[in-house]
């Protein structure tokens, strides 16, 4: 997110050191430590291809960064696979129960191995909570497996 013109000049006038973190900007305040949530959803996509999975899907808010990740996703997966969105608005802070909901509407409208790339950790949990409901263990193999690709995401340091 990007301070407004006014508080970007309060920042830098009071003369401290200013560390953004969690995106990454073109144009820091002064240091900035983050990465392209983009590139973030196209490389769980990337992972998720080489499990061969029959199905792909994408559950989460639409604050910004979660849409770039979702975009990221979906550019990755386009021409191989298309991204089934469940048909749930789900506002910024997304919660466990949309999680829940939306793995519950995945699941019930097809058929096939599933995977779905939650936008938060919030909205994973509810999804992993019905999978565990449900008796769908595979969902379980899967989360442990993306902790540990993802585990190797580079960070970007940007400094004016």
């Amino acid at each position: 997110m990007t301070p407004s013109e006014g508080n970007a000049a309060k920042l830098t006038g009071a003369g401290l050191p200013i560390v953004e973190v969690w995106d990454s900007t073109p144009s820091p305040l002064d240091t900035a430590v983050g990465f392209s949530h983009y590139d973030v959803g196209a490389l769980v996509a990337e992972y998720l291809m080489t499990k061969g999975y029959d199905r792909y899907a994408q559950i989460g808010a639409n604050d910004p960064r979660a849409v770039q990740r979702r975009h990221g996703f979906i550019k990755r997966l386009s021409g191989v696979a298309r991204v089934e969105l469940p048909d749930i608005e789900m506002k910024s802070p997304s919660t466990f129960n949309d999680g829940r909901k939306a793995l519950t509407q995945l699941l019930d409208q097809g058929r096939g191995s599933l995977a779905v790339f939650g936008s938060s950790d919030v909205v994973a949990h509810g999804a992993l909570t019905e999978a565990i409901a449900r008796g769908v263990a595979e969902y379980l193999r899967m989360s442990r497996s993306l902790g540990s690709a993802t585990s190797t995401s580079r960070l970007t340091l940007i400094r004016r």
